[in-house]
């Protein structure tokens, strides 16, 4: 499996957690890429630190920031996985993530992406989130997003909807996962939520401010 995936890590001043999530994958594939979306902490010294005491299949790659679709395009333009999995340099996952989706996409050659449920952390509490649920695509159209930003894919996936476009999150995040998964369901391609089992970790809390508003999805879409 080892082989056959690519792990894209996208960091802007992530020096507190990116560790954590560098060691939550890197005993689990041969291709990981983190690409520095133009930090300005010491981002870059925790990278060269990890790379400096491990083996080599770290690949850093800093650009002027631009957000983290472009962060997540670049790094996807670095890879040569068949599959790619994109995980926030503040997240992590569980041992079984990468090994259980890549077993299903290869079973079930139909479906285009996968994902599990997910553990939410905020601070030093965590429990399993309802969210996300069975895939459903009608429900995507009713701007209910299905699929978390952790997920693994084909990399025909990315390639031919040219990822993620930055419009959708004009204060660096948003929804610009959101409208890929809409634009890969009306080229067609299938999505599954694959085991209850929350293998995703995601750490929120004061990731964004009370007036956030997340940009509408749907709304250059006819």
């Amino acid at each position: 499996m080892k082989q056959t995936l690519s792990v894209v890590i996208s960091a802007f001043n992530k020096e507190k957690s990116l560790d954590r999530c560098l060691k939550s994958v890197q005993e689990l594939v041969d291709e990981i890429i983190v690409v520095d979306d133009g930090s300005t902490d010491n981002t870059e010294e925790v990278v060269g630190d990890i790379i400096s005491n491990s083996t080599s299949n770290i690949k850093y790659f800093k650009k002027s920031n631009g957000g983290v679709a472009t962060a997540r395009n670049y790094g996807f333009e670095q890879s040569t996985g068949k599959y790619v999995c994109f995980l926030d340099a503040d997240d992590e996952i569980a041992p079984k993530f990468l090994d259980t989706c890549v077993d299903y996409l290869e079973k079930h050659r139909s479906i285009s992406l996968v994902y599990t449920s997910l553990m939410y952390v905020n601070g030093d509490t965590g429990s399993v989130s309802r969210w996300p649920g069975v895939y459903d695509y009608d429900a995507q159209l009713r701007r209910k997003n299905q699929v978390p930003t952790c997920n693994v894919a084909r990399r025909e996936l990315w390639s031919r909807l040219a990822g993620q476009r930055q419009r959708y999150a004009p204060n660096g995040a948003g929804s610009e996962d959101a409208d890929m998964w809409t634009r890969a369901g009306a080229y067609g391609m299938d999505a599954r939520k694959i085991t209850e089992e929350p293998l995703f970790i995601y750490h929120g809390g004061g990731r964004t401010s009370v007036d956030y508003h997340e940009v509408d999805w749907l709304g250059w879409h006819p």
